[in-house]
């Protein structure tokens, strides 16, 4: 076990010069092995050597590290240099198919269309299971190396990520036994379907806008899963028959 720390300023430089290059884990290890370059926090400590299978395993296990650090806290600005340095440990895992673009392993909060804060591998999946629990396991069913094209668009919105209810209800829709996503759960509707089509119906891209429409009406906050999915339109019902 080590200590949990963070980047210097100065670590934080040298980390997103390195990505640049799309450096092989020993160069991270390297860069991680400079002292000068590390601060140790007060807030817990990781087993660098731990492996994940998925990104919902490895930030089950990041929360319940850093369990001692409420919830605002953890994910501030004055916490970006720890999740690249956690990011920086677990390279060789998060890397395994390719080096992305630096945000996935550096916090950015401005990109060219706003924060993509949610591109952060360990600090999105630590901020999901921290908010949804086992819920949060269909979005982050992936491999370590792999985003995904659901976790990019569930996260990319706030009013999506940390809406309990949602979650709450897509987990037992699109899950199968084993917590992952359902063949066809993140279909994209057609603008123009044949009669009878049915392709993207009721998927997870179309539940959000669902749920919104039942909060006209109800008081959405108020009920539970079971009564929120009785309350969906009919094209959500092939995903309740399992």
């Amino acid at each position: 076990m080590i200590k949990i720390s963070e980047f210097t300023e100065e670590g934080l430089r040298r980390f997103r010069e390195l990505l640049d290059t799309r450096p092989p884990p020993e160069a991270v290890s390297q860069l991680l092995g400079e002292e000068v370059l590390i601060r140790e926090l007060d807030v817990g400590a990781i087993d660098a050597n731990a492996q994940f299978e998925s990104r919902f395993e490895f930030g089950f296990y990041l929360n319940a590290q850093l369990a001692s650090v409420p919830t605002k806290e953890l994910f501030s600005k004055s916490f970006d240099a720890m999740w690249a340095w956690i990011a920086a440990v677990y390279f060789a895992q998060l890397t395994k198919k390719e080096v992305r673009r630096f945000e996935h392993y550096i916090p950015a909060r401005e990109g060219t269309a706003g924060s993509i804060l949610h591109r952060h591998a360990a600090r999105t999946a630590v901020e999901l299971v921290r908010a949804h629990g086992p819920n949060a396991r269909f979005a982050l069913q992936k491999d370590m190396a792999v985003q995904g094209q659901l976790l990019e668009s569930l996260t990319a919105s706030q009013s999506i990520a940390r809406n309990r209810g949602f979650f709450a209800v897509a987990s037992l829709l699109y899950s199968d036994k084993a917590g992952k996503i359902r063949r066809g759960a993140n279909a994209k509707p057609k603008k123009l379907r044949k009669p009878g089509e049915t392709t993207g119906m009721g998927s997870i891209r179309r539940l959000p806008i669902a749920l919104r429409r039942l909060d006209l009406t109800f008081d959405v906050d108020q009920l539970d899963s079971p009564q929120l999915i009785e309350l969906l339109p009919r094209e959500f019902g092939h995903w309740n028959k399992k």
